[in-house]
């Protein structure tokens, strides 16, 4: 990992884990620190040195200044998991892989997995949908 790593925003992989925050299917054999992202979801209050040691001053404080307790968890295992991503692409392909088998599950074996509000517009709009309809 490299040091003083800024947290980012703005970009589909944040949105993406900002929108499945605390999720386990976000935790694939790609992602390094592992178990560090699976007792930061076990226990959401507790910070994670392996992660803190990594993180610029200017992002500590920004992550400590968020006031919502839940956005606040949500913005610090977003920068833990993409902290933790060697490879974008090959965690692309194991979350795809992922996402496969959780929809071939039924009824309450399968988990939720929501995508940004943008991606979800952006393929009604390419259908032809109109934004906002129930279809």
């Amino acid at each position: 990992m490299r040091t003083g790593v800024a947290i980012q925003t703005s970009n589909y992989d944040w949105d993406n884990v900002l929108e499945n925050s605390l999720s386990h299917m976000l935790l694939t054999s790609s992602c390094t620190h592992k178990g560090a992202l699976e007792t930061f979801i076990g226990n959401k209050s507790q910070k994670q040195d392996v992660f803190e040691s990594q993180i610029d001053e200017d992002s500590k404080i920004a992550l400590d200044n968020i006031s919502e307790d839940g956005e606040q968890q949500k913005a610090r295992f977003a920068t833990y998991y993409l902290m933790s991503i060697d490879s974008k692409g090959e965690n692309a392909f194991d979350l795809e892989r992922a996402l496969r088998e959780n929809l071939e599950k039924e009824g309450t074996e399968r988990k939720s997995f929501q995508r940004p509000a943008y991606i979800s517009d952006a393929i009604k709009w390419a259908c032809g949908f109109e934004i906002g309809s129930n279809e």
